[in-house]
């Protein structure tokens, strides 16, 4: 379960007449970023704190596959489409066999045959299985 704080600034959410912020957890949903209220940006129900984020952007670019693949289903709820397709095309770079076949998938939908051939080449290398997981050797 992914923890989400609802950051708000209580006096300008009183004013609006809306509730003031609470801590509380749900499954997921995506991010969503208000207006700025008394000078300060208010953010709802993010489930990375931005330190998390920015560690594991750290990671990603070091070479760890599995953070780029978090960072890809993060920026994917937060509806950042071009941001997450980069961050799952490093991690499919890498040999993460989930977004190898996510990105496998999406070039069959989109019916790209150079990136499914791109693709389905990075599947077999990896020894990937349909469920995303590795075949054993």
């Amino acid at each position: 379960m992914r923890i989400h704080l609802l950051l708000a600034a209580t006096a300008g959410l009183f004013l609006t007449g809306a509730p003031p912020a609470v801590l509380e957890t749900r499954a997921s949903t995506a991010p969503y970023c208000g207006a700025a209220i008394v000078e300060i940006s208010i953010c709802l129900d993010w489930w990375m704190k931005r330190a998390e984020h920015d560690s594991l952007v750290a990671k990603a670019r070091g070479g760890d596959r599995d953070a780029a693949a978090t960072l890809a289903e993060f920026h994917m709820m937060a509806g950042e489409d071009r941001i997450s397709h980069g961050w799952a095309v490093l991690a499919a770079e890498r040999g993460h066999c989930p977004s190898i076949g996510g990105l496998l998938s999406r070039a069959e939908d989109r019916r790209d045959h150079a990136a499914r051939r791109k693709w389905n080449q990075r599947f077999r290398w990896n020894k990937c299985d349909r469920s995303g997981a590795r075949l054993a050797k």
